[in-house]
């Protein structure tokens, strides 16, 4: 994944489930590209983190952990390029869409919580742990609307078969 990361010529990268490269320390193999990070301000930080090659201005995050009602983890980057237009990246974990009552609440709080940003300028990204036919994520376009989902549909699901401990001979699902 760092060797992806680092030869993708992206200027900003949006990581969601990065326990692991807090875990293992990998966040300072990616520094000398990307010097400019954000994550949620709690003293824990949280598992999603936005770098960037360009200075990140403001950030800020909604955290709501508890996993029992309706939890929510968002985060948000005001990046400044040198010689170019200001522009925000949000970046969410949604949960699984069954069963749907968590996950409709969770559209609900991921739309309060983006249309408080300047739209405009707004790329959002995520880990929203659905399909693109699906229902969530269509419930979700309505919710975020005026803003346009742009999905590459490319196959990534599943990529390790934690049952057998594999490798998984190729995906066949595009997820997010």
């Amino acid at each position: 994944a760092i060797h992806t990361i680092l030869t993708s010529g992206a200027d900003v990268v949006a990581l969601q489930e990065a326990t692991s490269f807090i875990r293992f320390n990998l966040l300072g193999r990616l520094a000398a590209v990307y010097p400019y990070r954000a994550t949620c301000d709690s003293w824990w930080g949280c598992e999603v983190i936005i770098l960037s090659r360009y200075p990140i201005v403001r950030h800020g995050d909604v955290l709501e952990l508890d996993h029992t009602k309706c939890p929510l983890t968002y985060l948000w980057a005001e990046i400044r390029p040198a010689n170019g237009t200001p522009f925000t990246v949000a970046s969410t974990h949604l949960g699984r869409p069954w069963p749907p009552q968590p996950r409709a609440c969770e559209t609900v709080k991921l739309a309060a919580a983006t249309k408080k940003l300047v739209q405009r300028d707004l790329i959002f990204t995520g880990d929203f742990n659905a399909t693109g036919s699906s229902a969530a994520l269509q419930q979700q376009d309505r919710a975020l609307a005026p803003l346009v989902r742009r999905t590459l549909m490319l196959p990534t699901w599943p990529a390790y078969l934690p049952v057998w401990d594999v490798k998984a001979p190729f995906p066949f699902l595009a997820l997010d």
